[in-house]
């Protein structure tokens, strides 16, 4: 890279198990500007992480096979430090049990309120 600097969008990781809510946030993240994997369970998210290292994880924590709690868990104990935004109707645990959870964002969320956690949480 040098002394070259480039503008990358940053990659943020979608995972919910609704596929209209994970569209929804697909068009709502690329209208700002981010690039956006989806998952569809923590199983699916774990690949994702492997495979595209993203920039923050939005994560919802009812989801079949291997929820978002578990995820979460299975993560922290591989050493993940990449920042994750709870996005769900309904919370089970505490963000503080997870070093990994920046903010919490409860559904249905408001459309800049989501972008602004987004965006503090890249620059922190």
């Amino acid at each position: 890279m040098g002394g070259t600097v480039e503008a990358r969008r940053a990659l943020v990781l979608v995972v919910d198990d609704q596929a209209r809510l994970r569209r929804t946030a697909r068009v709502l993240l690329e209208q700002h500007g981010f690039e956006v994997v989806e998952a569809r369970h923590g199983g699916e998210a774990l690949l994702a992480c492997r495979r595209y290292n993203p920039a923050l994880v939005l994560l919802d924590l009812e989801m079949p096979a291997i929820d978002g709690w578990t995820f979460l868990r299975i993560v922290e104990n591989a050493g993940f430090d990449t920042p994750v935004i709870i996005v769900a109707a309904t919370e089970h645990g505490s963000p503080a049990e997870s070093s990994c959870v920046v903010d919490v964002i409860p559904k249905p969320y408001d459309a800049d309120v989501l972008i602004e956690a987004i965006r503090r949480a890249l620059r922190e």
